[in-house]
C-alpha cells in the first residue's frame, strides 16, 4: 500500500505547483526544528559567579539552563563541568501558557504537513482541503510566536531582575532560538499555501486529452472551412458535337 502511495505520489508531483511543493517541504523542516527547540532544556542560560570559600584566588561558576519541561545546572571549577538535569514539578503562570502554546504550534505543524502532503498527491483541486491547511499552518506560526513572546517577556524578564547583579547575566539560548525561526518559517509557509489555492497548476492528464481532443476537432473543421471550393464546369455532351 505504502509502495503504491509513493508511486502514485511520483505520478502527481509534476502536476503540483511550485508553491505547495516549497511549502510542504519547508513545514517539515520547521517540524524538525520545533521539535528540537521544544525539547532541549536551553531556552535560557543564566550564569553566576561566586568566590571560592577554600581558595579566593578561584573562582566558582556555575551555569543553569532553563527549559519548558527541565531546568540543568552545570557547574564549572577549575574547567571540570558536571551539569544535573532536574524535571520540572509544577507547571504554572507564564510558562505553562507557553507549554500549551507550543504543544499546539508542534501539532499543528505536524497536521499541516501531513494536509500538504495529501495535497500533493492527491487532492490537488481540493480547495476546501486548502482552505483548511491554510488555517492550520497560520494558527501554528501565530501559537509558536505568541508562546515565545510570552516566555521572552515574563520568565526572561523576571529572571532578568533576579539577576541583575555583576556577578550574574542571562541570556536566551538555542531552544528559544530555534522555535522563533520556526514560528518565522511557519508564517512564511502561510503566502506559499495562499497563491496554492489561487494556481491550479498543471491541468490533469484527461483534462489534456480533452484539450487534445478539442483543439484537433477545431482544426478539422477550420481546415473543412478553408478548403477551396472548385467553379462549376460546363460537361460537353456528346450530342453537342454532333452537326
Amino acid at each position: 500500500m505504502a509502495e503504491g502511495f509513493i508511486h502514485g505520489c511520483k505520478g502527481r508531483l509534476t502536476l503540483a505547483t511550485t508553491a505547495i511543493k516549497i511549502a510542504t517541504v519547508t513545514l517539515f523542516i520547521v517540524l524538525i526544528v520545533h521539535t528540537v527547540g521544544f525539547a532541549l532544556p536551553y531556552w535560557l542560560k543564566v550564569v553566576s559567579i561566586r568566590s571560592n570559600i577554600v581558595n579566593s584566588s578561584i573562582d566558582i561558576e556555575s551555569t543553569e539552563f532553563l527549559g519548558l519541561w527541565k531546568d540543568c545546572l552545570c557547574g564549572n571549577i577549575t574547567g571540570m563541568s558536571e551539569c544535573n538535569c532536574f524535571t520540572k514539578d509544577a507547571f504554572a503562570g507564564s510558562l505553562r501558557t507557553t507549554q500549551i502554546l507550543e504543544t499546539v504550534g508542534i501539532v499543528g505543524l505536524a497536521t499541516s504537513g501531513i494536509l500538504s502532503i495529501i495535497l500533493v498527491c492527491l487532492r490537488q483541486r481540493d480547495k476546501i482541503l486548502k482552505v483548511i491547511n491554510i488555517m492550520v499552518s497560520l494558527c501554528s506560526g501565530v501559537c509558536i510566536m505568541v508562546g515565545v513572546v510570552i516566555f521572552e517577556r515574563e520568565t526572561f524578564d523576571r529572571v532578568t531582575l533576579q539577576t541583575s547583579s555583576s556577578e550574574q547575566r542571562s541570556s536566551l539560548t538555542t531552544s528559544f532560538i530555534l522555535c522563533t525561526i520556526a514560528a518565522g518559517l511557519c508564517i512564511f509557509c502561510v503566502p506559499l499555501l495562499v497563491i496554492d489555492l489561487f494556481n491550479r497548476g498543471r491541468p490533469e492528464r484527461h483534462e489534456l486529452q480533452l484539450i487534445h481532443v478539442e483543439n484537433k476537432g477545431q482544426e478539422q473543421f477550420i481546415t473543412r472551412q478553408k478548403q477551396p471550393q472548385l467553379p462549376p464546369t460546363n460537361i460537353i455532351q456528346e450530342d453537342d458535337m454532333l452537326p
